[in-house]
């Protein structure tokens, strides 16, 4: 039986193609509706004048453009329906809107989230409506918020409005294309309870009725379980992973079980399992009934994840055939659960979590048959290791197919995921059916549920355990950057020639040494480019955007990295763990080797708390610590606890490779003892060759004329990171016109609340020939010089 001899198998292809093409081609609704129409219209027309000559070319051809351009039309609909507020309001602070609760969200440590379709919107005088933003309440103050709002309710709502930050730097996620791939406007932070005020109390009941469920479930695997496990069972029940943080999540990707922590097929077979198992005295039509009922139930209480909603469809399907005693097939059913699921929302063509479902899937119905067979033949005299096998066999398959994702979603091959999942996937499902079985008793018997939570308590440390030693080991995983779309085509390509080829191997031998060809052909042709963006033998500086505030990465010409201040850490957004760790991450970046904090201000130092906790920081230089100061305190005895090497300004040569750092600051020298925070920065030259950079952290005109007095013509540079983000404070004449860059670097954010940089500051630049370059306009910027001269290099080339 062949995969295409299925109808809707080759309809939802030529379905998915559609909407892949509409990303590059536009056409009007109204022309799709008629070409649509068209097509219908003489459809019966050609099929009844081919049937008389027994042939149906042209009837064929027009149904496949029917499905290509039902496909396109699909797309064209949902993105023309996507209403949202102009990417030119990149933030307001007093924005109020008022509309509908669609959905709230289970609350996380950080607090409570709902979505509001809003009616209308007051926001830099201009009125918007029928939008989608998600509110997001902070702290303490939201946490009442889940227990008093409703889907339905009407709201007004008042707060500081964000669009999605768009990707700026390099390895950074691109969170304002994803909101709009939700049709989602932005974020709306909402300080206060009081800034939320209910206009209306009707409620949407069966919206109502899941999130009531939800709640019960969420306030029940609380109250039994440790806060560790809560927020495992929270993703693995609720698809809800908010609560597992960074750090897990990176062992989790790099021991090659991330998927665990998805809702997804796996998840959806242990819940029919255990209902099957439950139901088992129940007679057979009753109990796939009621195990249809469950599965559906859970697919509910996920919030109708892509990959439960498949799942589910593929385990309906196949309980609906075996009841019907009519055969089905999983490519079919695979169809089905895509056609479906990209009918009602097209976009999720493109999302990462649907790709890897599907491709997992795809790969188990077509692999682990051919293995299945091959271990069938070698082991077939020992169950217990033809067992293993096969459960490896499972594995094996699922990596085949979603490899080349992988490598191009996380840039890592990992290389104990074989022996991970042997572990991990019973342990998960372990934990699920012990959870589950807790939940069950709760509402009968207090102690009972606490026995089986203790247990999931119990293997969820285990499992937590077994990740963090595969996820930490030194050779757990490898990087693999600059993997392209194009070499995932190559991958797939020749893995379908090998299945059209394998057809003509008739032995094990023979079906051995032609996937062995296969794999070698793979490694051979579908390798990532070696271009590397911080070039070998050449000075790398890279001005990160953290908004407003300072970072910068310098590559060294042998390798050794140094970071220049980190930017900001707040409550709602860590520059360390959002933008420098991907950056660190994509850039194949184990540790920074020197580590520079300008001056201890929140918008220079906090994202380091990130990069220390993940021990990527070597050894910190920082202004000598100011007794007066209550945070430089406390940073000083942070600092302490974690033994990081700290070092302080006094003038020096650091010598790294053929490269020298001059610090030119001496923050023991008792003249600068009345100079302000801005005007202690930490100040750095650096030299190669015949090239200069020179950072001046928030140097203001007290500073600058300092500097000048000491260091005169010294401060030459060819490079100037401007002082204080481009601030009228700072940036005199005189100390440009003494420095004479050809290039000056400005770190600021999207239209700041201080105006920086000054549009004077931005003339005194301009008048001295200088070439500026500002993150606020352009996101990252990377400079590189081979000695002689500075040249930029357009980083998003290399995506």
């Amino acid at each position: 039986m062949r995969i295409t001899d299925f109808p809707v198998i080759k309809f939802t292809l030529i379905f998915i193609t559609g909407i892949y093409l509409r990303e590059y081609l536009e056409l009007s609704i109204e022309m799709n509706i008629i070409l649509l129409g068209t097509f219908a219209l003489i459809f019966p027309l050609v099929f009844l004048a081919e049937k008389r000559k027994s042939s149906f070319f042209f009837t064929s051809l027009i149904i496949c453009l029917f499905a290509l351009l039902t496909g396109f039309t699909s797309a064209n609909i949902e993105i023309n329906e996507r209403t949202s507020i102009p990417d030119s309001i990149y933030a307001v602070k007093n924005f109020t809107a008022c509309g509908k609760i669609e959905n709230i969200g289970l609350p996380d440590q950080d607090g409570v989230s709902f979505l509001l379709k809003t009616d209308s919107i007051k926001a830099v005088r201009k009125i918007h409506t029928c939008v989608n933003i998600l509110c997001r309440v902070s702290g303490v103050k939201g946490s009442g918020l889940f227990d008093s709002l409703y889907p339905g309710n009407s709201v007004m709502v008042s707060g500081t409005y964000r669009k999605g930050r768009e990707q700026r730097n390099i390895g950074e996620f691109d969170y304002n294309k994803y909101l709009r791939s939700k049709n989602i406007s932005g974020t709306l932070l909402i300080y206060d309870r009081k800034d939320i005020s209910t206009l209306s109390h009707s409620v949407d009941h069966f919206g109502n009725l899941v999130l009531s469920a939800r709640k019960g479930l969420y306030r029940i695997i609380t109250k039994l379980h440790n806060p560790s496990t809560a927020a495992l069972l929270k993703g693995l029940i609720l698809a809800d992973r908010s609560d597992i943080d960074y750090e897990t999540k990176t062992q989790f990707i790099n021991a090659g079980v991330v998927h665990v922590l998805a809702v997804s097929g796996l998840h959806v077979g242990f819940i029919a399992l255990v209902f099957y198992a439950l139901l088992g005295r129940l007679n057979l039509y009753l109990r796939s009934f009621l195990t249809i009922s469950g599965v559906l139930l859970f697919m509910l209480l996920t919030g109708v994840a892509p990959s439960v909603f498949r799942a589910s469809v593929m385990t309906v399907v196949i309980i609906t055939a075996f009841l019907l005693n009519r055969s089905t097939n999983i490519y079919n059913s695979l169809a089905i659960a895509a056609f479906l699921i990209l009918l009602l929302n097209p976009s999720e063509l493109f999302n990462p979590g649907f790709q890897l479902s599907f491709a997992s899937v795809l790969s188990i119905a077509y692999f682990y048959p051919v293995l299945k067979r091959i271990i069938n033949k070698i082991a077939a005299n020992n169950k217990t290791i033809k067992n293993l096998l096969l459960f490896i066999a499972v594995s094996i398959s699922v990596q085949i197919g979603t490899l080349p994702l992988i490598l191009y979603y996380t840039g890592k091959l990992s290389l104990i995921s074989l022996i991970s999942n042997i572990i991990v996937i019973p342990l998960t499902g372990i934990i699920i059916g012990t959870s589950l079985a807790a939940l069950a008793l709760f509402p009968f018997s207090l102690l009972a549920a606490a026995i089986y939570a203790s247990a999931g308590n119990f293997f969820s440390h285990l499992l937590f355990q077994i990740v963090e030693f595969a996820g930490t080991f030194q050779y757990a995983f490898i990087e693999i950057r600059n993997y392209t779309p194009s070499n995932a085509l190559i991958f797939y390509l020749l893995i379908f020639m090998g299945m059209f080829l394998s057809r003509y191997m008739h032995t094990v031998k023979a079906e051995l040494i032609f996937v062995l060809l296969i794999m070698g052909s793979i490694a051979l042709w579908s390798v990532p480019s070696d271009r590397n963006m911080l070039a070998e033998n050449k000075l790398s500086v890279y001005m990160i955007d953290v908004g407003q505030g300072d970072s910068f990465l310098i590559r060294f010409p042998d390798g050794e990295t140094a970071l220049v201040d980190a930017g900001e850490t707040t409550p709602f957004y860590d520059n360390g763990e959002s933008v420098i760790l991907p950056l660190l991450n994509r850039l194949g970046i184990k540790i920074i080797d020197y580590a520079f904090i300008s001056h201890i201000d929140a918008d220079h130092y906090g994202g380091f708390f990130s990069l220390i906790e993940e021990g990527r920081v070597k050894k910190i230089y920082k202004p000598r610590a100011d007794s007066s100061s209550t945070k430089d305190i406390r940073f000083e005895t942070y600092l302490r606890h974690k033994n990081i090497c700290t070092a302080y300004y006094r003038k020096a040569i650091l010598k790294i490779g053929n490269t020298e750092i001059f610090i030119l600051t001496d923050s023991t020298y008792s003249g600068t003892g009345l100079f302000s925070s801005n005007n202690k920065s930490g100040v750095l030259k650096l030299t190669y060759g015949r090239t200069s950079f020179l950072f001046t952290g928030d140097l203001e005109v007290q500073g600058e004329k300092y500097y000048l007095n000491k260091y005169k013509d010294f401060l030459k540079a060819d490079v100037l990171k401007v002082g204080h983000h481009g601030s009228k404070s700072g940036s005199s004449s005189y100390f440009l016109n003494r420095t004479a860059p050809g290039i000056g670097l400005i770190s600021c954010g999207i239209k700041n609340k201080f105006g920086h940089p000054s549009a004077e500051v931005i003339r005194r630049l301009t008048e001295t020939g200088c070439e500026v370059f500002r993150t606020d306009r352009e996101g990252g910027i990377l400079l590189q010089s081979d000695g002689i001269s500075v040249s930029k290099v357009d980083w998003r080339n290399y995506y």
